[in-house]
Parts: structure tokens; sequence; C-alpha cells
């Protein structure tokens, strides 16, 4: 009987080990790999300075789910860091939230899988007033 118990112990000590083992960081390019497909990285946004004393408060979807939102002063740059996974292909949106109202659709644009280097994208509204700079890196496939 006492030889069982020993074994049990083991066996839990060495599934313990084998559990904190198994859930350890992974860089973006690891988690891609493994789940296929890719990892959105958004990184960091811009405002321009239009010159308006208004608070932009943009919001970024990825395919059609909001990832990030926050008040964002004219002029400013805003840390994101927010890792994404897609597969293929992702449709980017960044609306501008208006208290009230419908948000406004800025740009629409279309990343699809493969290692890129950190890009930014400028994001010009259909009005002069909405302009961003939106930085960005894709992992994996």
């Amino acid at each position: 009987m006492e030889r069982k118990q020993s074994l049990e112990f083991s066996y839990a000590c060495l599934f313990s080990v084998g559990h904190e083992q198994l859930f350890s960081e992974l860089t973006p390019e690891a988690s891609a790999a493994i789940k296929g497909g890719a990892v959105l990285q958004v990184i960091k946004i811009k405002c321009q300075d239009t010159g308006e004393r208004k608070v932009n408060q943009p919001c970024l979807f990825v395919n059609g789910m909001e990832v990030w939102s926050e008040k964002v002063m004219p002029g400013k740059e805003v840390q994101i860091d927010k890792f994404i996974n897609f597969m293929s292909a992702a449709t980017i949106q960044l609306y501008d939230k208006d208290c009230g109202s419908n948000d406004d659709l800025i740009d629409s644009f279309l990343i699809s899988e493969g290692a890129s280097a950190e890009i930014e994208k400028p994001i010009i509204g259909n009005e002069s007033k909405k302009k961003c700079l939106l930085s960005y890196r894709v992992f994996g496939s």
C-alpha cells in the first residue's frame, strides 16, 4: 500500500513539472507556427495634429472585433502592443468614436500572412481632419 502512494506522489510531481513547462511564454513567431495562420502585432498609433483642440478616440477593429480604443490627444503617439491571431488574411478597420452618434470609419485595409518588418500605415479618412499613422507587424507563414 505504501508503494502505491509513493508512485502516485511521484506521478503528481512529474505532472506538475510538465504542466509548468507547457505554459511557457511564446514569441509571436512561435505562436503563429503552432496555431497555424499568422499573428498581427499592432504596435502604436499617432493621431496627427490638425490644429483642432479635439480629443480623438480611435477604435481599432480586426475582422469585425474591437481590439483597442483609447482617447488620444492630437499630435500624440500611443503604444498599443496588441497581438491578434488570424488565418490567411485580416481586415483592419479604424473608426473615430463619436459620443451620441455613429462612429466614423476612417479607413479599412486588408493584411495577409507573411512575416514583415514594422510597417507604418498612413490612415487618411474622407475628411482631411482624420489622419493617423498606424504601426504594425505580421508574424508567421
